[in-house]
């Protein structure tokens, strides 16, 4: 297993500066100092394979209610869905929710975070 988060969650990457990446873009997201967009991407890009970022990403894009951007944070998720297995069940908990969201279904997806806050 990789390395725990700051937080002392499991983490589905042993990157150190894919990690670090997304805090850094969980910190604006929680912060709304700038946009998340870039700091995911790196996270990304320093871990091709870590499903986090794309989850996060495509919560960002949907909490924009922005009709428009849809199809991205959909593509986000499917590609979140392709690399879940091999996640943490705290991780995959995230993308349930965040699936709920693009679903419409808000409040379930508050009682899947709510669990996980708990």
């Amino acid at each position: 297993m990789a390395s725990p988060d700051p937080r002392g969650n499991p983490c589905g990457t042993r990157n150190a500066a894919a990690r670090a990446a997304a805090e850094k873009a969980l910190w604006r997201m929680m912060s709304f100092y700038d946009t998340p967009l870039a700091d995911l991407e790196a996270a990304s890009s320093h871990d091709p394979g870590w499903m986090l970022p794309h989850v996060m990403r495509a919560g960002f894009l949907l909490s924009l209610t922005e009709p428009g951007l849809l199809g991205e944070a959909a593509a986000h998720l499917q590609r979140a869905g392709e690399l879940g297995a091999a996640a943490p069940q705290r991780e995959r908990a995230h993308l349930e929710a965040v699936q709920m969201v693009a679903e419409g279904r808000w409040q379930a997806a508050c009682r899947v975070w709510d669990e996980l806050l708990v």
